[in-house]
């Protein structure tokens, strides 16, 4: 009998380091959370196979800098600091290179991101590899494995959108729980690649 009932504790007890253990590790993700003195170093391509082909100053490809950093003598203050860099054949020049990133995509950077329309998915999933979550009327998640991006380890997200009785995949992110932002971001159309954001480097101070 005494064996038994400690049998039956045993049991119970891996049970519950097995779902103590899963609360624990299991996370969900939320974009944009900044913190100050963060450096996000990215590049971002735009037509991917074309543009990698193409000659090297003909690269719809730019550089993306974000920086936050505390403000001196003013508390509670953020300076945030953006910079685009990109290279252009000199008959190029226009007010889209010369404007920024959201002037040539004649869209916000973030809708390359992650959409906000997409945004809340991720409080729903849980990142572990092989976890599936189908969204009713939208599409599935599923988190297929674990990929190093930019020095930072990630969950490879893939979400894939209904149309009809197919599922078509939308787009692809590698999420570090930790960062604000992706460390990649792939979108697709029709099956192809077309746009790209990937992480080169990230500080904090």
């Amino acid at each position: 009998m005494f064996v038994r009932r400690l049998g039956f504790i045993g049991i119970i007890f891996i049970a519950t380091c097995f779902l103590v253990n899963s609360f624990v590790y299991a996370e969900t993700w939320k974009p944009y959370q900044f913190q100050k003195g963060e450096m996000y170093e990215f590049r971002i391509v735009l037509g991917t196979e074309d543009s990698e082909e193409t000659e090297e100053g003909d690269k719809k490809e730019t550089t993306y800098i974000l920086e936050t950093k505390s403000v001196s003598q003013k508390e509670g203050f953020i300076e945030i600091i953006f910079t685009t860099k990109s290279i252009v054949k000199e008959e190029a020049l226009s007010y889209e290179k010369v404007f920024g990133f959201g002037e040539m995509i004649g869209a916000p950077l973030s809708m390359l991101i992650v959409n906000p329309m997409y945004s809340y998915i991720f409080e729903q999933v849980e990142l572990e590899v092989g976890e599936k979550v189908k969204l009713l009327g939208i599409g599935t998640v599923k988190v297929i494995g674990k990929e190093s991006v930019g020095g930072r380890e990630g969950f490879v997200c893939q979400f894939y959108q209904s149309e009809g009785k197919e599922e078509k995949l939308l787009t692809e992110w590698v999420i570090d729980p930790a960062l604000a932002l992706p460390l990649r971001v792939k979108n697709f159309e029709d099956g192809e690649l077309r746009s790209l954001f990937e992480l080169l480097s990230y500080r904090k101070d």
